[in-house]
């Protein structure tokens, strides 16, 4: 089964936020990178239970807002 990966700049985009913050929610553990690749990639199914799920609780964060956002369409 083939990985989709994202790469920071396309995850920045996703969730609307500069690159720099992708950068710190890896360093304080929100997300993880995918393990031995030199660039950074991010799976896409992570993003997606992290989205869906709200692992990010900060009710202004993109990621919250998104899940917001489904849940609403979903009602």
């Amino acid at each position: 089964m083939e990985q989709t990966l994202l790469s920071r700049q396309d995850l920045a985009k996703r969730w609307n936020l500069n690159p720099r913050t992708i950068v710190d929610y890896e360093q304080n553990g929100v997300i993880k990178r995918v393990p031995k690749l030199q660039v950074p990639r991010y799976s896409l199914s992570q993003i997606e239970e992290i989205e869906n799920d709200g692992l990010d609780l900060n009710p202004t964060s993109p990621i919250e807002r998104k899940r917001l956002e489904r849940e609403n369409l979903i009602l």
